[in-house]
């Protein structure tokens, strides 16, 4: 079972909550312990959401896990996920500058499987802040037992495909994409390499777990009359800022045309007005009739597809579901 917690706090209620104050291992600072929950029977590499919100988008929540080891943690702003790699109780404490929130987890030595696709996935073991001729595993997986082709498109300084995992390094660049075919079946993967993210005042964050994307399509016209299809997607979720946005990239061929969202390039320090990240893109080429279209979500892939029409009507085939939405599924 997948755990998402989420508590908001409003200085309202602050004078019945301190009621609940405990002593916590914090020996930072003392603060107002608003409460104290407690997760059981969590798996080993399961993942849970966690959020702290005072009310105040620019606070900046700090993230106490004890013992500090045995776990990962990708935050941002009042939200924070986390998986343990190891059975046993955890403490975690989220702060702001005078309240916090205390966390008991209790992780089991099973094991949570997340079955990403229902036939055929490939998952890149990291697609952010790629280091220059950093290995990467890609491991594919396909119930029927078919043979893997691997390709790759980008800077690659390193392939090695005998094996699955597979191997990937990148020497440089912004991307790189990596495909796999098993069967008559195609899946691919996008990484985004750090050097081309660097900033002083940005940073990048997976997609926190528990999100959505929400797909908007659009056409635009040119003065001759030309039609182009437009995607506009946003996230479920706020992150730090209001120029936060969500890293994409298109890829077309002849198996389809395929959109990749990575993740999300973020203010560094969060900040008061805070919106959804979204990204645009555009299909300029896509020709007449109908075709596989492919949804990146982080390592998931949903898979549908798109029609145009001679009369130049866009039409998906398209299920809904808790990952991506995509509506309306008809524009012109």
């Amino acid at each position: 079972m997948k755990h998402q917690w989420k508590a908001i706090l409003f200085f309202a209620m602050a004078t019945i909550l301190i009621a609940c104050k405990k002593t916590t291992p914090d020996t930072i600072a003392q603060r107002n312990n608003i409460f104290t929950q407690t997760l059981k029977n969590i798996k080993r590499s399961e993942p849970v959401l966690l959020s702290f919100d005072v009310g105040n988008n620019a606070s900046v929540v700090n993230w106490q896990v004890l013992p500090n080891s045995d776990y990962t943690i990708s935050k941002a702003g009042v939200y924070a996920s986390f998986t343990f790699t190891k059975a046993g109780s955890y403490t975690i404490i989220a702060s702001t500058a005078n309240k916090q929130a205390t966390y008991i987890i209790t992780v089991n030595d099973s094991t949570y499987t997340n079955n990403l696709d229902t036939a055929f996935s490939l998952q890149a073991a990291k697609l952010l802040d790629i280091l220059p001729n950093e290995a990467i595993a890609f491991t594919a997986k396909n119930s029927n037992a078919n043979s893997f082709v691997w390709s790759a498109s980008g800077n690659v300084s390193v392939a090695n495909t005998t094996t699955n995992p597979a191997i990937f390094s990148f020497s440089n660049g912004k991307t790189a994409t990596i495909k796999v075919t098993s069967g008559g079946n195609i899946r691919s993967r996008t990484v985004w390499l750090k050097d081309s993210l660097q900033s002083a005042s940005m940073e990048t964050s997976p997609f926190m777990f528990g999100d959505k994307l929400i797909i908007t399509p659009s056409v635009t016209k040119d003065l001759l009359g030309n039609k182009t299809l437009v995607l506009t997607a946003k996230t479920n979720f706020n992150y730090q800022s209001n120029t936060d946005s969500v890293l994409s990239v298109i890829t077309t061929g002849s198996e389809g045309y395929t959109i990749s969202y990575g993740g999300v390039l973020m203010a560094s320090v969060p900040t008061s007005n805070v919106t959804a990240p979204n990204a645009v893109n555009k299909f300029d080429s896509l020709g007449t009739g109908t075709h596989p279209f492919y949804v990146n979500f982080g390592n998931k892939t949903l898979v549908g597809s798109v029609t145009l029409t001679a009369a130049g009507v866009f039409s998906f085939d398209w299920k809904n579901n808790n990952d991506v939405t995509i509506y309306p599924l008809t524009v012109q």
